[in-house]
């Protein structure tokens, strides 16, 4: 029986060690996915919001009531899309007519990294850049 509680004590102690040995890297995978996935999330949301603003300047592009303001609509048409998505104050939107015609529209975003340990790794804030064109048919 003393031999039986020595042989269990040993094991108990190596799987102590074990799980030292690997619980940093454990951690460090989970809490990446973790952030992994808020930075995945904010580049859809700023991708879609690029998108749908291109398409919101775009349908309005050559009409002579809205053409004085298209840039400035565009950009609080995008701004107010993300801004329940996102938090505004990390975000930067651009809106470029070109000569083709074209809307451009580029969404910049800085996502805060939460957990310490990935901080170390990767840059805090995150940028993230979308970027979308959409020619006028009109």
């Amino acid at each position: 029986m003393k031999r039986l509680i020595k042989s269990l004590g040993y094991q108990t102690g190596v799987t102590v060690i074990e799980f030292a040995i690997i619980a940093p890297l454990l951690f460090f995978l989970i809490f990446g996915i973790i952030e992994g996935g808020r930075v995945f999330s904010a580049w859809l949301v700023i991708t879609n919001e690029a998108r749908e603003g291109a398409r919101f300047g775009v349908v309005r592009y050559g009409d002579p009531v809205r053409g004085p303001t298209l840039v400035g609509d565009t950009k609080a048409h995008v701004e107010d899309r993300v801004s329940s998505q996102l938090d505004p104050s990390n975000m930067s939107v651009s809106v470029q007519l070109t000569g083709d015609p074209a809307v451009a529209v580029i969404v910049n975003y800085q996502v805060e990294i939460a957990t310490p340990l990935i901080q170390s790794v990767f840059p805090n804030p995150f940028p993230l850049t979308a970027k979308s064109v959409m020619r006028a048919e009109k």
